[in-house]
C-alpha cells in the first residue's frame, strides 16, 4: 500500500519499503480534511492607490492556478489577492487516506516550480507559498494599501474551538521552545519572534502587552519586516490564528513613514552645497545641452520665414492688411534692408497705421522674427514669455523652473535662487542666443551652397511695442535694466552687420527716449514716421476694397442692388413673400408687412445704401469710422463676411466706447487724476484738436510725466501741423477719428455724464482738502516759528523775509486752491457742444476751459 502510495506521489523508495523519513500524517489534514495554501508574488504588489501594474497581467487566477496542482489534490476555491499579488487556494485531498501521509508544505513545494516558471518575474521576488494557519480577512478596500508595519492584537476567547486550534499550532510553531520552556505564551516577544520570523526578516518588534495602553481595548504589539511580501504573507497566514492562551491573532496595516537614505539625509543637512552642487550641473547642463539647442531654434526660426523656405507658409502672413498709400515708404523700406545694416531703425506712428503689416511686407524677402508685445504685459515674467515666443527660444525658462520646484519638493527648506535667474538675466540669455543664431545665420549665407541652403539675406528682426511694454512693468529698476539688455543687443548685432534692428512705437514720445537711448551708445538712428492716410487717399483705398461689396454697376451707369440684397431677395422669391424688382425698386410697406424686424431693417438699409452714390457711401463711412487703416480693415472684413454696412459701423463704434467706459474713463483712470483726464475730454469734445502747452500748462501744471503717461497709453496722439505761417504747432488729438467720435457720444448720454463727473468732482474735493490741510500745517508751522523768534529777541530781518514769502506763496496756494474747489463743481453743469460746434480746424481753441482751470 506506502509503495503505491509513494509511486502515486513520485517518492523514493528504497528496496521494498518506503524510506524512513517519511513524514507523519499531518494532523491538519486528518481532522479537517481540507487546507489553505498561500501563494504570494504571482502578481505585481499594488504599492499606491496609481499602480495599475496588474492591467498588464491578464491571466485570470481561477483558472491560471488549479492545473499547477498535482493530480490528488481537488482545488475547492481559488480567492485572489490582486491587491496583494497573490491567492488563498482552498484544496482537499482526493482520498483523506492517501494524503494524510503527505503535509501542505509538500504540496507547496511540489507546486513552487511551476509558478516559477508560469508566473516569476524578473521585476519582482520569487513566487513564494505558505500555509494559511488563520482565516484570512478577505477584504477589497481601496483605501487599506499593505505594508511592512504590522499591528498585531491578541484577542483572548476561551472556545473549546479556539483551545483545540491553539493546541495544533503549539505543536506546529514551538518544537523547538517546547523542551525548554513548557509553558509558552505569544504575549513575550521571543514567542511572537518565533512565529513571525518564519515569514521573512523582522526588523523590530514593540510590545504593548503589560500594562495594556489606555487608547487600545486589547494587547498589541507592531511588528515591522524587511519587505512588504514578508507582511503580505503574515497578515494573510497569521490572521484570526489561535494561539496558547487561548489568543486569536487580528492583524492589520499600519502606514510607514517613509525613510530616506544617506544620500538624501545628507543632502537635506548641507542645504548650502547641495544647491551649490546642483547650481553647477544645471549651468553645465545649459552651456553643454540646453544653450545649443535654443541658438539652432532660433537658427530654424529665421531660415524657416526666409521666402524659399516656407514649408508651411508665411508664419507673418501680410497679404490681407492694408498697406495702401504707403508704396513710397514701403519701396524705401525694401531698398534699406536689402543694405548692409548700420543703423537702428525706428517706425513711429499712431496705433492702427498699419506699421507692423508695413514692415513685414517690405521685409518678406528676408528672414524675420517678429515680438510683438501687447498691451496687457504687466511684469517682467510676461514680457520674457513674449521674447520666448517671438523667437521660438526652446527649451525656456519654464523648464528651469519646474525643476527648481522638483528640489525644493525634495530638499525641504532648500534656496532655489540661484536655480530660478532674474527676468532680466533671462532677457539677457534670450538675447545672447539671438546673437549666436545671427552668427550662424551669417555662416549660411557664405557657406549655404555647401549645405544645401542658398540665397540667404540679411534677417530683419521688429519689435513691436517694447518700449510701451516696459513702462507697464511696475519695478523701474527692472524695466530700466531690461531696457540697457535690450540697447546692447542692438549695439552688438548693429555694429557687427548680422541683422536690421526695427523698433515700432506709437508715439513721438517714446521714439524720442529711444533715440536718445541709442544717442548715448553712438548707434545711428533712421526715423520713419507714418500717420493715418488722408481723406482722399482713404477714399481711394475703400473704392478699392469696400464698394465692391456694397455696389455693383449694371451697365456702368446705374447702381444696383449688393450681393447678398441678391441672394436676400432670391431667397423671399422662393418662399413667396414677396416680388422684389431686382433693379433696386421695392415696396417698403409691402416690406414691411412680409418681413420681421431683423429682415426689414436689412432691406431697407440695403436700399438706402444702394441709392445712395459712391462719394456719399464714402463720406458716411469716413465720418463715423475715420481714416485709421485698422479701423478701416476691422470694417471692410465684417462687410466681406456679411454684415450689412450700418451693423458694421455700429459694432466699430460700440467697441471703442465700450473701449473708453471699460478701462479709460473714471472710475477706471490710473495715468492721471479724474479731473485732469475729464479736462481733457472736454477739451476734445469741443475741438478735434487742442494745444499740446494748454493741456500741459493749464489743466496738468505742468506736469510732463502725466502728459506722457496719457500719450504711451494711446489715449491721445501728438500732432504736428504747419499753420499759415510755416511755423509748426503741436497739437493733441484722440487715438483716432473712431475714438473721438465714440468719446463724444459718450459724453452727450446725460445719466452717464452725470456719473462720471460726480465721481470726477468727489475724487477732486478729497485731493483739494488733503493739499489745504498740508498748506494751513505749513502755515501754522511758519506762525510758531515766527512766535519763538520774537520770545526769544531774535531779530534777523533776512529770515523774516524768508518767511514773510514764504507765507504768502501759501496763502495765494490756499486761496487758488479755495477757487478750484468752486470751479470743479461747474464741471458738473457743463454739456457737450452741438455736431455744428465741432471743429476739424486744428487752429480752433477751447473756449469753455478759458479761466476754468487757468493758471
Amino acid at each position: 500500500m506506502l509503495s503505491q502510495v509513494a509511486k502515486r506521489l513520485g517518492l523514493r523508495e528504497s528496496g521494498a519499503a518506503v524510506v524512513q523519513s517519511f513524514p507523519p500524517p499531518s494532523p491538519v489534514l486528518w481532522k479537517r480534511k481540507s487546507a489553505q495554501i498561500w501563494l504570494g508574488n504571482v502578481y505585481p504588489i499594488k504599492r499606491s492607490l496609481y499602480d495599475f501594474r496588474w492591467v498588464f497581467y491578464s491571466k485570470d487566477l481561477r483558472t491560471a492556478l488549479p492545473p499547477l496542482f498535482p493530480n490528488h489534490v481537488e482545488i475547492e476555491r481559488v480567492y485572489p489577492r490582486l491587491k496583494e499579488g497573490g491567492a488563498v487556494v482552498l484544496f482537499k485531498p482526493k482520498n483523506p487516506e492517501v494524503l494524510a501521509y503527505v503535509t501542505v508544505q509538500q504540496v507547496g513545494e511540489a507546486i513552487l516550480p511551476h509558478l516559477r516558471e508560469k508566473h516569476g518575474s524578473f521585476f519582482r521576488e520569487d513566487p513564494r507559498v505558505n500555509t494559511v494557519i488563520g482565516q484570512p480577512f478577505m477584504e477589497n478596500m481601496t483605501g487599506i494599501l499593505p505594508t511592512t508595519k504590522l499591528r498585531v492584537e491578541f484577542w483572548k476567547e476561551d472556545n473549546p474551538t479556539a483551545i483545540e486550534e491553539a493546541n495544533e499550532t503549539k505543536t506546529k510553531f514551538f518544537k523547538r521552545l517546547l523542551p525548554s520552556s513548557p509553558n509558552l505564551s505569544v504575549l513575550e516577544e521571543e514567542t511572537l519572534y518565533s512565529i513571525f520570523s518564519k515569514y521573512g526578516h523582522i526588523q523590530e518588534i514593540n510590545m504593548n502587552v503589560s500594562p495594556v495602553p489606555k487608547d487600545a481595548a486589547h494587547p498589541y504589539a507592531i511588528v515591522r519586516f524587511d519587505s512588504l511580501e514578508s507582511s503580505i504573507s503574515a497578515r494573510t497566514c497569521l490572521h484570526r490564528a489561535a494561539f496558547p492562551g487561548p489568543y486569536r491573532l487580528r492583524l492589520s496595516y499600519l502606514p510607514v513613514t517613509p525613510t530616506h537614505s544617506k544620500l538624501y539625509n545628507w543632502a537635506t543637512s548641507n542645504t548650502r552645497i547641495t544647491v551649490f552642487l546642483v547650481a553647477i550641473m544645471a549651468t553645465f547642463l545649459t552651456l553643454v545641452l540646453f544653450d545649443p539647442l535654443r541658438i539652432t531654434n532660433i537658427l530654424r526660426r529665421i531660415v524657416l520665414s526666409s521666402p524659399r523656405y516656407r514649408p508651411d507658409g508665411d508664419q507673418y502672413d501680410s497679404s490681407d492688411l492694408p498697406t495702401y498709400g504707403r508704396n513710397d515708404i514701403l519701396e524705401a523700406l525694401r531698398e534699406g534692408f536689402k543694405l548692409t545694416p548700420d543703423s537702428v531703425t525706428i517706425v513711429s506712428g499712431p496705433s492702427g497705421t498699419g506699421k507692423t503689416s508695413l514692415l513685414l511686407k517690405s521685409a518678406e524677402d528676408h528672414g524675420r522674427l517678429l515680438i510683438k508685445m501687447g498691451r496687457d504685459i504687466r511684469n517682467g515674467e510676461q514680457f520674457v514669455e513674449r521674447f520666448v515666443k517671438g523667437t521660438g527660444y526652446f527649451p525656456s525658462y519654464g523648464i528651469s523652473k519646474q525643476f527648481a520646484n522638483l528640489v525644493d519638493s525634495v530638499i525641504p527648506g532648500s534656496k532655489t535662487s540661484t536655480l530660478s535667474p532674474s527676468n532680466n538675466d533671462q532677457l539677457r540669455n534670450i538675447l545672447w542666443c539671438t546673437r549666436k543664431s545671427l552668427k550662424g545665420m551669417r555662416a549660411l549665407r557664405y557657406y549655404g551652397s555647401t549645405v544645401g541652403v542658398e540665397d540667404l539675406r540679411t534677417p530683419v528682426i521688429i519689435l513691436d511695442g517694447v518700449e510701451r511694454a516696459l513702462g507697464n512693468i511696475g519695478s523701474e529698476k527692472e524695466a530700466e535694466d531690461m531696457r540697457q539688455s535690450l540697447t546692447d543687443f542692438a549695439r552688438r548685432v548693429t555694429r557687427k552687420r548680422r541683422a536690421h534692428i526695427v523698433f515700432v512705437t506709437n508715439n513721438l514720445v517714446t521714439s524720442n527716449k529711444l533715440k536718445d537711448k541709442f544717442a548715448d551708445v553712438n548707434i545711428p538712428v533712421d526715423l520713419v514716421m507714418l500717420d493715418n492716410p488722408t481723406t482722399q487717399e482713404t477714399k481711394e483705398y475703400l473704392k478699392t476694397n469696400l464698394l465692391p461689396l456694397l455696389v455693383e454697376k449694371d451697365n456702368s451707369e446705374k447702381a444696383s442692388w449688393s450681393s447678398s440684397m441678391r441672394n436676400f431677395a432670391r431667397n423671399l422669391t422662393s418662399r413667396n413673400k414677396t416680388s422684389l424688382d431686382m433693379t433696386g425698386e421695392v415696396d417698403e410697406e409691402e416690406l414691411r408687412a412680409s418681413l420681421n424686424e431683423e429682415e426689414q431693417r436689412f432691406v431697407l438699409d440695403a436700399t438706402r445704401v444702394g441709392s445712395m452714390n459712391e462719394d456719399e457711401v464714402l463720406d458716411h463711412v469716413i465720418q463715423t469710422c475715420g481714416s485709421r487703416l485698422k479701423d478701416l480693415y476691422q470694417l471692410i472684413s465684417m462687410v466681406r463676411g456679411g454684415k450689412n454696412l450700418e451693423d458694421a459701423l455700429s459694432i466699430l463704434l460700440g467697441r471703442s466706447v465700450l473701449a473708453w467706459r471699460s478701462s479709460t474713463l473714471p472710475p477706471y483712470t490710473t495715468q492721471c487724476t479724474y479731473r485732469q483726464l475729464m479736462a481733457v475730454v472736454m477739451a476734445l469734445c469741443e475741438s478735434n484738436f487742442v494745444s499740446y502747452d494748454y493741456i500741459l500748462y493749464d489743466i496738468f501744471d505742468g506736469d510732463k510725466e502725466k502728459v506722457h503717461s496719457l500719450i504711451t497709453s494711446d489715449i491721445i496722439r501728438i500732432v504736428t501741423v504747419r499753420d499759415s505761417d510755416k511755423a509748426d504747432q503741436t497739437l493733441v488729438t484722440a487715438s483716432s477719428d473712431l475714438a473721438l467720435k465714440a468719446l463724444r457720444v459718450i459724453m452727450e448720454n446725460d445719466k452717464y455724464r452725470g456719473y462720471v463727473m460726480r465721481i470726477t468732482s468727489s475724487q477732486e474735493k478729497k485731493l483739494l482738502r488733503e493739499k489745504a490741510a498740508v498748506l494751513e500745517a505749513d502755515l501754522q508751522r511758519i506762525a510758531e516759528i515766527r512766535k519763538n523768534f520774537r520770545k526769544a529777541g531774535v531779530n534777523d530781518p533776512a529770515t523774516e523775509k524768508a518767511l514773510s514769502d514764504r507765507a504768502l506763496i501759501l496763502t495765494k496756494s490756499l486761496q487758488s486752491n479755495i477757487s478750484r474747489q468752486e470751479r470743479v463743481e461747474n464741471m458738473k453743469k457743463w454739456t457737450p457742444p452741438g455736431n455744428e460746434h465741432h471743429s476739424t480746424s486744428p487752429e480752433h481753441a477751447p473756449s469753455f476751459l478759458d479761466g476754468l482751470f487757468g493758471k
